[in-house]
């Protein structure tokens, strides 16, 4: 029998320094992934999820995902402090839970093709509508195919509800710590390639393998179970027309901005609420986050009769905004080499990048990293991107009024209140650490006849002469050819 490649997990101790604690083999599947928090290890394979004690590392139990994805795609998971989010292999209906993902997109700004095929495929609806007697409107709970070429499906369980052995989700029952069970795109022959939990654990992130839209869903869960649970599908994150896989998702900590990367090697920065709703300045403009509606809005009643576009999630399907890219940060990539490149199982390259939210530091003195001052209830945030280059860049973010708020279709000015301006984002690079150094294969910019080098040694032989030190740095290669301009 063949071994597969990556198909050994061992536990080492660092304080034993070094001594193997737990050794797991998986003869008939390789190990895709390894993700942990206080409670668990989950070791991803292709077709199960294998839970570890995050104490003892003895086996919990053993989810059966049947991940219909190829082998070119892993087998995601999002794990939060409790929850365990992964694709399943298909739609099981008495686990249905309320809402889901929705085609009836809202964008704040959508372009004259896309709401012209809007409305065509409205009007083809509505006729067939008339046509067979039923009604167009989408109910809030829907019961899609639950054959093989069924779209995406997530399931969300409580890692902490008493299992034992292998757990199929088809044998659980919907009160069997079963949270939540929806689709999470609705294109059938697509694959799930990323899932990610903000940081409070109750928004989800869903990718399939066109990456051209990404969805956000807000978890509502239920104490009778998966089909109470209500699943608010909020945004749709519009990345682009091309196919793109995305290899790394970040939210902030106040989850009203989410970092996407794909192996491009682009950074797409969307705004998205918490709440969700219209992303506006008086939602981002300033350091803490807003109630979901206004004062005007609170003291009027209009948040009673609901807003749509995902501003509230009462009931579970509510109309998701269209949400595009407002920065998208770029990685260099240079052909031919495998600096900052890797290759995928395809055989195609790719960049490999990491981005993260973090605090701003104050200055560039990398040797004082104090946090910002928010006094001025200004937002400002920082984000740090790692590329495979081995360099971490730090880059300002700064919410802005969009641009585009205060021109008319006539050229005049038009006056907007802040519900209704349009937010935009100016972002910056700061300061570039080199974490991983690389052979410098260039060669010197001065020959060691140069006028500049031997005066440079001559000094230097002074000085040893006379006793002293060199005011040089010691450099037998040339120090003129090591000096490095950065720029952006």
């Amino acid at each position: 029998m063949q071994k597969h490649l990556h198909s050994t997990a061992v536990v080492i101790s660092l304080r034993g320094g070094g001594r193997e604690v737990k050794k797991f083999e998986f003869e008939k599947n390789s190990i895709l992934d390894i993700s942990s928090n206080k409670r668990v290890v989950v070791i991803v394979l292709q077709k199960r999820l294998v839970l570890l004690d995050a104490g003892t590392f003895e086996k919990k139990w053993i989810i059966k995902t049947g991940y219909r994805g190829s082998e070119l795609w892993t087998n995601p998971i999002a794990l939060g402090e409790r929850w365990l989010a992964f694709s399943d292999s298909k739609v099981h209906p008495h686990l249905l839970s309320v809402g889901g993902v929705s085609d009836r997109l809202t964008p704040p700004v959508a372009s004259t093709v896309v709401n012209t095929v809007k409305k065509g495929f409205n009007a083809l609806s509505d006729t067939l509508s008339g046509l067979t007697g039923r009604n167009s409107s989408q109910s809030t709970r829907t019961t899609p195919s639950s054959g093989e070429n069924s779209p995406p499906v997530v399931t969300i369980l409580d890692i902490e509800y008493s299992r034992s052995g292998e757990v199929q989700v088809s044998e659980l029952r919907k009160t069997d710590g079963v949270l939540a069970h929806f689709l999470s795109h609705t294109i059938s022959d697509t694959y799930i390639t990323m899932l990610k939990f903000n940081r409070s654990g109750n928004i989800l992130f869903s990718a399939d393998s066109e990456g051209q839209y990404f969805n956000v869903f807000h978890i509502s869960p239920n104490l009778l179970g998966s089909s109470e649970c209500k699943v608010a599908h909020l945004y749709s994150l519009y990345r682009g027309t091309t196919t793109g896989i995305v290899q790394d998702v970040s939210f902030s900590n106040d989850s009203r901005w989410c970092a996407v990367s794909t192996r491009n090697g682009t950074t797409h920065l969307f705004p998205i609420s918490p709440y969700g709703g219209p992303v506006t300045v008086r939602t981002h403009k300033v350091s803490h986050v807003v109630n979901q509606y206004s004062r005007y809005h609170t003291s009027a009643g209009i948040e009673e009769a609901g807003t749509g576009g995902g501003g509230t999630f009462n009931n579970g399907g509510t109309s998701p905004l269209m949400i595009p890219s407002l920065q998208q940060i770029k990685q260099q990539y240079l052909p031919g080499s495998k600096g900052n490149s890797l290759v995928s199982d395809d055989g195609t390259d790719y960049i490999c990048v990491r981005a993260h939210f973090a605090p701003i530091t104050t200055d560039n003195n990398i040797n004082s990293l104090k946090l910002i001052d928010f006094t001025e209830n200004k937002a400002e945030y920082s984000i740090y991107i790692l590329g495979g280059d081995g360099s971490l860049t730090e880059y300002l973010l700064e919410p802005i009024e969009s641009t585009n708020n205060n021109t008319g279709a006539g050229g005049g000015v038009v006056n907007k209140s802040d519900e209704e301006t349009q937010i935009g984002l100016q972002s910056a690079p700061k300061i570039t650490w080199k974490l991983l150094s690389k052979p410098f294969d260039a060669p010197p910019t001065l020959s060691d006849d140069n006028h500049l080098i031997s005066l440079h040694k001559l000094h230097q032989e002074k000085m040893q002469s006379l006793g002293g030190g060199s005011i040089f740095l010691p450099d037998k290669e040339g120090w003129l050819s090591q000096v490095e301009l950065l720029s952006y």
